[in-house]
């Protein structure tokens, strides 16, 4: 199952809409790896489980506990569909529209990034912006 783990990102996310990259961009293997990982932590954990996947741009101004509560109110999803209309919107940010698997159904929702380093990390999700500065 590892092994077929990034072949299925190759697969998915390169013709998703990205017009700033060539098909096979490790930018995108490596965003779509942060965004699974982040939403299986946050399906399992709530939204504590996001804080380590945020920017420190988020972490900066939030605390764990008022990321939590900044989300508290959202739907916890049950696990990761995958991403779509994906594109870089400069040298290090980039955004693309998540898909996460809830009880209610599919759920699309647009995820902002940004490159920290040798990684990528969120900026923004839907309910984020409630965190306090």
């Amino acid at each position: 199952m590892l092994l077929l783990l990034p072949v299925a990102w190759f697969v998915l996310i390169p013709g998703c809409g990205d017009n700033d990259s060539a098909p096979g961009d490790a930018r995108i293997s490596q965003i779509g790896g942060i965004t699974e990982t982040a939403v299986d932590a946050w399906a399992s954990a709530g939204p504590d489980g996001l804080y380590d996947y945020l920017a420190s741009s988020v972490t900066g101004r939030c605390s764990k506990a008022q990321v939590a509560q900044a989300l508290a109110s959202r739907e916890q999803p049950s696990g990761f569909g995958t991403m779509k209309n994906f594109e870089f919107t400069a040298q290090n940010q980039a955004s693309g529209t998540v898909v996460l698997l809830t009880k209610a159904g599919n759920k699309e929702e647009p995820w902002l990034y940004s490159e920290e380093g040798s990684s990528w990390r969120i900026t923004n999700l839907p309910g984020l912006e409630g965190c306090a500065q």
